[in-house]
């Protein structure tokens, strides 16, 4: 899976160790893509590195991570009560303890009776 470069869908090609020509340090081997320019590396985990790092360094990792929406949660409360009520509410229908015709009072008296225990 990661044994070819994921841009050109060429094989790694290892670099031998050596000493830079640019710096004069030495470095170890390593593999690259084999496409001239191309700076993708296959992703080597280490166990002293957290594997969040490993994935954020990978070529799968977003420029900019996107923060999640804001999330509405009394919104969300009321629809997942809204919800449960319904559930209620059918649960008593049928057990004949509903006439179906009530059901959309019932809801609302449900509702409100909750909703006036959380203000």
């Amino acid at each position: 899976m990661n044994d070819k470069c994921p841009i050109h869908d060429e094989f790694w090609k290892t670099i031998p160790a050596g000493i830079s020509k640019r710096t004069g340090k030495a470095y170890n081997s390593f593999q690259a893509c084999p496409i001239e320019g191309c700076k993708e590396k296959p992703i080597t985990l280490k166990a002293s590195e957290p594997i969040d790092n490993a994935i954020a360094r990978g070529p799968q990792a977003p420029e900019k991570a996107e923060l999640p929406k804001e999330v509405d949660w009394d919104s969300k409360e009321r629809r997942m009560v809204r919800m449960n009520v319904l559930n209620r509410a059918t649960d008593l229908i049928v057990a004949d303890k509903l006439d179906i015709k009530d059901l959309e009072a019932t809801v609302d008296k449900l509702e409100t009776v909750i909703y006036k225990g959380k203000e």
